[in-house]
């Protein structure tokens, strides 16, 4: 089975005791490549680009996570500054996580447009594809994904339903995960069963949102297979035919198709 893992955030202090045996844990499970995501500058500069330069198969992500965005409210030049910096490095291969959380609303949300928008803008400069995080928030990230291509976007964890026709007319990537193989998540796989399959990448968001068979316990990328054998039973094909096609999407969206990168 050849899987990749869209986000993850190896670099959390949950991994701090096992890091090197969770990477071979995954590697061995048919994992060939994982994007790990930053959620702010400093864990991106410290930790999220030092993994990806030690692992010729980890690739980094680097952004600011609504969450944070309250700590550039009123200098959200610099913070464009410095990621740009930080999106330069040869191992980044998207801007991001970014966007807005209403639900858990950590950071104003004067903050979270201010700081999310920065984001989009630099992305468009720069090329690059965007992880979007987007909590009770869709009516508002939507119509600011609308400046990008939209085959440069890559909804994560994805939890809009209603919204799903939408992005799907648009041609918006969706990321998923441990989710999809819960019992109350007849709503996603109905989504996801619909949505274009050229469209969907896997992903665990760990250690967070384990699926079914380690529900409550830490997540980690091995466990990819359980969403891949998830996804294979909605789109009635095996999960090694749900991996081959999730992976072939996920070399689109970050640009490894017809390179090295897989």
């Amino acid at each position: 089975m050849n899987l990749v893992e869209t986000h993850a955030h190896l670099d959390f202090d949950a991994f701090d005791g096992d890091r090197a045996d969770v990477l071979d844990r995954a590697r061995a499970a048919g994992v060939s490549a994982f994007v790990n995501v930053a959620i702010d500058l400093e864990q991106a500069a410290e930790a999220t680009l030092a993994l990806a330069e030690a692992h010729a198969d980890v690739y980094a992500a680097v952004g600011i996570h609504p969450h944070g965005a309250g700590a550039w409210a009123g200098r959200v030049d610099q913070a464009v500054a410095r990621l740009e910096r930080l999106a330069a490095h040869p191992r980044v291969v998207a801007l991001g996580e970014m966007g807005l959380d209403f639900y858990r609303e950590y950071a104003p949300p004067e903050a979270q447009y201010e700081v999310f928008d920065a984001q989009l803008a630099l992305a468009a400069r720069m090329g690059l594809p965007v992880v979007i995080h987007c909590r009770a928030a869709y009516e508002q990230v939507l119509p600011r994904l609308e400046a990008l291509p939209a085959e440069r976007v890559l909804l994560h964890c994805f939890s809009g339903e209603e919204h799903a026709a939408a992005c799907a007319e648009r041609g918006y990537y969706i990321g998923v995960g441990g989710v999809l193989t819960y019992p109350g998540s007849e709503g996603l796989r109905r989504v996801v069963a619909a949505y274009p399959r050229d469209r969907v990448v896997l992903e665990t968001d760990c250690p967070f949102l384990a699926p079914q068979p380690r529900r409550g316990r830490r997540n980690e990328p091995a466990y990819l297979v359980w969403v891949a054998e998830a996804l294979g039973r909605v789109w009635g094909v095996t999960a090694e035919e749900a991996a081959a096609v999730t992976s072939r999407n996920a070399a689109r969206f970050f640009g490894w198709e017809g390179s090295d990168g897989l």
